[in-house]
């Protein structure tokens, strides 16, 4: 038997960035529409009708410690349909001072453009989703609990 020659094991060292791990924490309410007065969101709910003119409207409260003045933060949405697949996404960058800010983002939900069924709107920061909601949406005048009141 020949002896083979020692392998010499190499260690790799594991250099981990000294990249500050962003301490960015987010929550979204989705809702019809937004109070133009107050800014609150109006109809806030996870489960919506679709109907002619009728939209979803996120809003996403953001809490960032150790921002700095006028930092600059581009956020995606990514709104995910039932088939898993995203069907659209839009970038918005933010600029502020402030730890504490809203941004906002809506999709149509007219009966030509979205089918019945969970959806899913993520969003992402620097490549990690840092917030996530599923939310029903359905047909109007479905024999529903709800709707047979009248």
């Amino acid at each position: 038997i020949k002896n083979k020659p020692e392998k010499k094991v190499r260690v790799k060292k594991i250099i981990k960035p000294k990249v500050k791990i962003e301490n960015v924490k987010a929550s979204i309410i989705l809702c019809r529409k937004v109070s133009k007065k107050t800014g609150k969101p109006i109809g806030a709910d996870t489960t919506f009708t679709i109907k002619d003119s009728a939209n979803v409207k996120a809003v996403v409260s953001i809490e960032k410690q150790d921002i700095k003045t006028n930092e600059q933060m581009k956020f995606y949405f990514d709104w995910i349909g039932p088939d898993g697949k995203s069907f659209y996404k839009k970038s918005v960058v933010y600029t502020t001072s402030n730890p504490l800010f809203t941004i906002s983002n809506s999709i149509s939900i007219t009966p030509e453009k979205r089918q019945p069924g969970t959806y899913t709107l993520q969003v992402i920061f620097r490549k990690k989703i840092i917030a996530e909601q599923k939310f029903e949406l359905t047909v109007q005048g479905k024999p529903d609990s709800l709707d047979s009141r009248n």
